[in-house]
């Protein structure tokens, strides 16, 4: 064997920055991706509440979608490479935007009387913390369900990234709810349907609690350094797998601070345009 050949067979070593620069790349991408999933899914969601028909045919879709999500996770449970984690990562998110639907569509939320009973306001109060998880509890307990469904589903497999996500969704949302209730200059009531608006009366004061400041902070933090693990490491897998909840984290923290009222895009304007109030 000539020198030549023997210097063609040899791996060439891949330099740390060109690592660096492929893993910000994947990391972009994928947060790009998830933010424009987000926002589509998002709007969707609020547009499907123009009438009552629009409204039975989302939970059929949302049903479908969510079946399909079912599909994905148990065909990528045992995939631990780049596309299996964005598979089972979109299998969680399928599965997220059912319960979701459930819920704007008015079905299973909770007891029927919550929003009758006339109890008085008192800013954080525990009986009106009380009420306000009975708004929702149906809901809610649907949500765990399917949690415990995928950790059931995914034990003892190579490719957990559908639990990963799926919890990391569950805690985003009770983050909101939270502090919606302690107080957001920004709630969103606009966001609501019409047959939704009692629960406005769950909002606390139109004004930020230092809790918002301590959330964004805190989420903020933990996408810095999820996505700086998701630059760093040399595994597809795992790359791809913290660049996906690194942006669940980022649009947290989008969500939040419009909360906070810090800016007022017209994020979903157009959905809201089409569904006529």
């Amino acid at each position: 064997m000539s020198r030549l050949d023997a210097l063609e067979g040899t791996p060439v070593p891949v330099a740390r920055t060109d690592l660096a620069a492929q893993g910000l790349f994947v990391v972009a991408r994928d947060v790009a991706l998830v933010l424009l999933y987000w926002w589509l899914a998002t709007g969707l969601i609020f547009l499907i509440q123009r009438d009552p028909l629009t409204r039975v045919g989302g939970v059929l879709a949302a049903t479908a979608v969510a079946g399909f999500g079912a599909w994905l996770v148990v065909h990528s449970r045992d995939d631990a490479s780049a596309r299996g984690a964005m598979r089972a990562w979109l299998g969680a998110a399928f599965l997220w935007a059912w319960p979701a639907t459930l819920l704007y569509a008015g079905l299973p939320a909770g007891p029927a009387d919550a929003p009758l009973r006339a109890l008085p306001w008192a800013s954080g109060s525990w009986p009106m913390a009380v009420e306000a998880v009975r708004a929702t509890i149906v809901n809610d307990l649907i949500s765990l369900w399917l949690g415990w469904w995928l950790l059931v589903l995914t034990a003892g497999h190579a490719n957990r990234m559908a639990v990963w996500a799926y919890a990391l969704f569950w805690f985003v949302q009770q983050s909101a709810k939270l502090n919606i209730f302690f107080g957001v200059a920004h709630a969103g009531a606009e966001f609501l349907p019409r047959h939704l608006r009692h629960f406005e009366r769950y909002f606390g004061p139109a004004e930020n609690s230092p809790l918002l400041g301590a959330t964004v902070v805190a989420l903020g933090m933990l996408a810095a350094l999820l996505g700086w693990q998701a630059v760093r490491t040399r595994l597809g897998y795992v790359r791809h797998g913290l660049a996906l909840l690194t942006s669940v984290l980022v649009l947290a923290v989008v969500e939040h601070l419009v909360l906070g009222g810090v800016f007022d895009a017209p994020l979903w304007k157009l959905f809201l345009d089409a569904r006529g109030y």
